[in-house]
């Protein structure tokens, strides 16, 4: 045990977890705080309620006396780095005031604290544990790993929508269950994953509308659809418009505005 001033920090053990499988965390309550290290794949968790996703480099302190489970399964390589510990006295010296942590730069810290443990006991692991957790007590917030998260799939979306970019496909790549994924875009986005796909395609459609002079069949082409009829009927469903009218109303603009 490590003993301050005003508390005691006490080193309980880890480990490196590793499947190569799909894999959910366990239903959970420890007597002990937790730090989760991911190293690769992804991992959906919720603690208390309240829901959270890691990915590489991301960090989460978990607390003791409070379940923590998974979501649902990770369907890529997973693993991550644990660390178990007590702590006793004035929590708030030890302890930084946020539990999540996205892209932590200091990993290295985490297999250098199992290898002292390892290598002489648990006690001798206990000053690399405290620094870092003084780390953490200093390290500025950023984004969360949600948004993050909806970030890459809004700006993947946005390079490759077309029709046959579906939210099932969109999540297959990210390796998630598509109404989580369509979950993650709205809280960011306010609207669904589906509904950012369309957003896109319109976008895509009203910038070959405006700057060339492909057909209305080749546009379609162009964003995959299978029939002109069907580009046209949902460019209509979402603008209230057909392709043609638009183009031919926006000429006119641009001839005016001349």
């Amino acid at each position: 045990m490590l003993k301050t001033e005003t508390g005691n920090l006490a080193y309980c053990g880890g480990g490196l977890f590793l499947t190569e499988v799909e894999w959910i965390h366990p239903k959970r309550e420890e007597k002990t705080y937790e730090i989760i290290y991911m190293v690769r794949g992804t991992a959906f968790m919720e603690e208390g309620g309240t829901e959270f996703t890691l990915q590489k480099g991301d960090l989460k302190i978990l607390r003791p006396g409070i379940v923590h489970s998974g979501v649902c399964k990770s369907v890529t390589p997973t693993s991550f780095y644990w660390h178990h510990f007590k702590i006793s006295g004035n929590i708030s010296e030890f302890l930084p005031e946020r539990s999540l942590f996205q892209s932590f730069s200091g990993g290295r810290i985490f297999p250098e604290i199992l290898h002292l443990e390892n290598l002489c006991g648990k006690q001798a692991a206990e000053p690399a544990l405290l620094h870092l957790l003084n780390i953490l007590k200093i390290t500025v917030p950023g984004q969360t790993g949600s948004e993050r998260l909806a970030n890459r799939v809004y700006e993947y979306v946005r390079i490759n929508a077309s029709v046959q970019l579906t939210a099932q496909k969109t999540a297959a790549y990210f390796g998630y269950h598509p109404e989580y994924l369509s979950k993650v875009v709205k809280q960011k986005f306010g609207v669904g994953l589906k509904s950012v796909i369309d957003k896109f395609i319109i976008n895509r459609a009203n910038e070959l509308l405006d700057n060339s002079v492909y057909s209305v069949k080749e546009i379609a082409a162009m964003l995959e659809f299978r029939e002109a009829n069907l580009f046209i009927n949902f460019y209509k469903y979402h603008e209230n418009t057909t392709p043609t009218k638009y183009r031919s109303r926006n000429f006119k603009t641009h001839m005016n505005a001349r």
